[in-house]
């Protein structure tokens, strides 16, 4: 199924090559199929700035939430940058996705921006607080409000 979406994907990419949402199904496909540098460099055309101007502000939000999550996946330290530069537009183009702040507070996390992160983990909760991987981040970080 995941093969049969990428070839209509890519039909539809040859029909109209500045359409964002084929590129953003070929991206999904090629994901689920575990070809993560192919699903990057379709998420990258998707939001190219010809393509991306055919996005809503919600999908390109989450365009830029699975990019950065698809390069968090890489151990490569460059993706880690690039993926900070995606969630930090992300949650400034929506400042209401829980998803969004929490994987800002990972990547922030891995660059040893610990205060940050734990920013961006407690914004995480304000949004949506029953986030269990905000919350054990926190613990992690040892910076959970303590009671008395």
């Amino acid at each position: 199924l995941a093969k049969e979406a990428q070839a209509q994907a890519q039909h539809a990419i040859a029909l109209d090559p500045h359409d964002a949402a084929p590129h953003l199904l070929k991206a999904l496909a090629l994901d689920f199929l575990g070809l993560r540098s192919a699903a990057l460099d379709s998420l990258d055309d998707a939001l190219s700035p010809l393509a991306a101007t055919s996005l809503s502000p919600s999908e390109r939000v989450d365009a830029l939430l699975k990019r950065a999550e698809l390069r968090l996946a890489s151990t490569q330290r460059a993706r880690v940058d690039s993926a900070l530069a995606d969630l930090s537009e992300s949650v400034k183009l929506n400042p209401n996705n829980a998803k969004a702040f929490f994987a800002l507070g990972d990547c922030l996390e891995r660059k040893k921006m610990n205060e940050e992160a734990v920013k961006a983990y407690e914004q995480a909760l304000e949004l949506e607080p029953q986030l269990h991987v905000a919350q054990q981040a926190l613990h992690r970080l040892d910076s959970w409000p303590k009671t008395n």
